[in-house]
């Protein structure tokens, strides 16, 4: 997993010197449409599966086939909506890279379903050498690709070779042969778990990138290249790390759901993993990538710098609602994640548009930030109802793990004003537990103190 996010990044870092923000910009549209197309159609047939309290293999055969049919009807869908999009957004490009990229639909959608079972076992050898092998051949075909035609077409030969890489592999290192069935039974069973899973990850789906299409029509490609770039060093760079978690933590949390003291030990180790991976990683971002783009200056990233900081603040609280997504679905409540997904998305619906009337870019992050800040204690509130992990716990294990990173900071080479940006990042981290706890606290006290008195009249 290390080495697969270490060549995303070093490409990334190369494509920042050979790109433009309007080359990033189309990606960034053409990568958040199928992003919800793929949202909208999704079953959450893994986590169904890996939930599953029985022989998964039993069910296997029909969640390949809904798979494979959903991505012939995607690939379908965007050839045949490539072109008003392109239009819709007044870009030409779009509409052949469109067309292109719908051949990942098709790879991701017939990769081996044998893979889940490995999973659910806890045995991911086999994984993760498909994922290498697929971070490999996308490292190489895109640096290879833009060093002889600097175009986005770069970025998304390296997507399909990846994902074409990763569809042999996952046939080849693995022994299960999945046929077309269409038993009934079966794919009632997977589709009556996931239907709150579905909608969950719709109301995410449409929220993340359909802000992008919104930056795009309203700010223009070249600013959503910027937002693009801000936003895969910090939110999708968390999302990355939240993916490794949820491969390992679903299926061990699915274990241990007959146990309320092990689902609570387990809780806090993923808990603290979150804590350890995603600040310390937020602060290089926030330190390093600014540098290099000082180092070419030719291209137009005034607005990067600060998108960076106010972003990687959204996915630091973002990655703290990981455990407790994973943990209703391990117990089988995936409707709180739904409650949770839905909480997020209307806050930052109702504000997004008046926030920018009067910021700007700049209203965007803002009303992200507030759905997120809501959305949390809401999932820390049932997390406590569940297994009893309280709020001072939480923010016991937060604050332990950002201590280290003032220090961190302190003994980083970088510009003062950058880290002084970062310090005042960390500041208003910890700010932020502080009053969610003491809120909590005291707004508990004076509703009961009222009530009493009401009472008592």
């Amino acid at each position: 997993i290390a080495i697969t996010r270490v060549l995303h990044y070093i490409a990334s870092l190369i494509l920042l010197f050979l790109l433009t923000p309007q080359d990033f910009g189309i990606m960034a549209i053409v990568m958040s449409v199928m992003a919800i197309m793929n949202s909208l159609s999704s079953f959450g047939i893994d986590a169904s599966l890996i939930s599953y309290r029985g022989d998964e293999t039993k069910l296997s055969n029909e969640a390949w086939t809904l798979e494979l049919i959903k991505g012939f009807a995607l690939a379908s869908l965007i050839i045949f909506l490539a072109p008003f999009i392109s239009v819709w957004l007044s870009e030409p490009r779009l509409e052949p890279l469109l067309i292109f990229m719908s051949i990942g639909f098709i790879l991701q959608s017939s990769k081996n379903i044998g893979l889940v079972s490995m999973r659910k076992n806890i045995d991911f050898s086999v994984i993760f050498k498909c994922e290498i092998g697929m971070a490999l051949a996308n490292f190489f075909t895109t640096i290879i690709f833009v060093s002889f035609y600097k175009s986005p077409w770069a970025i998304a030969s390296g997507y399909i070779c990846g994902w074409a890489f990763y569809f042999f592999l996952s046939y080849f290192l693995c022994s299960y042969r999945p046929k077309l069935s269409f038993g009934k039974k079966n794919i009632l069973n997977l589709l009556g778990y996931s239907k709150w899973i579905l909608i969950s990850g719709q109301i995410n789906s449409i929220l993340d990138n359909g802000i992008n299409l919104l930056i795009g029509n309203q700010f223009g490609i070249s600013l959503l290249g910027q937002f693009e770039r801000a936003n895969m060093f910090t939110r999708q760079t968390a999302l990355q790390v939240g993916e490794v978690i949820w491969k390992v933590g679903l299926p061990s949390l699915s274990a241990r759901s007959a146990s309320t003291e092990e689902l609570k030990n387990q809780y806090l180790l993923m808990l603290s993993y979150v804590c350890i991976l995603i600040f310390p990683l937020l602060i290089l971002v926030n330190i390093y990538i600014p540098f290099f783009l000082e180092l070419n200056d030719s291209r137009d990233w005034s607005q990067f710098s600060v998108l960076l900081i106010l972003l990687g603040f959204i996915a630091a609280l973002s990655m703290l609602m990981t455990p407790g997504s994973i943990l209703f679905q391990a117990i089988r409540m995936p409707n709180i994640g739904f409650k949770v997904a839905f909480l997020r998305f209307s806050i930052t619906l109702i504000l997004i548009i008046p926030l920018i009337k009067f910021f700007g870019i700049l209203g965007v992050i803002f009303s992200l930030l507030f759905g997120v800040c809501i959305a949390l204690p809401y999932t820390l509130y049932n997390v406590k109802k569940l297994i009893g992990i309280s709020l001072l716990e939480h923010l016991i294990i937060c604050l332990k793990h950002l201590a280290p990173c003032f220090i961190f900071i302190i003994l980083s080479p970088g510009e003062v004003l950058v880290l002084w940006d970062i310090i005042i990042f960390l500041i208003t981290l910890t700010g932020y537990f502080l009053i969610l706890y003491m809120s909590s606290v005291y707004f508990r006290k004076a509703i009961k103190y009222f009530l009493v008195s009401f009472l008592k009249k």
